[in-house]
């Protein structure tokens, strides 16, 4: 927000904000040793989930 005084005044501009897409349009891509790794496409073991035992 840029600020100036006029006289005895402080004078306060609002600055248009972004939009999201803006935003995001303005990011540089993760440098290689921030990316995530790769996530394999398996479904989990059964051992996670029990067996019902229908109490």
């Amino acid at each position: 927000m840029p600020i100036h005084r006029d006289d005895e005044q402080s004078i306060l501009k609002p600055v248009k904000r972004k939009d999201l897409l803006e935003v995001l349009a303005e990011l540089q891509p993760l440098a290689a040793e921030d990316q995530f790794p790769e996530i394999d496409d398996m479904p989990l073991p059964q051992s996670i989930f029990p067996e019902d035992t229908n109490r």
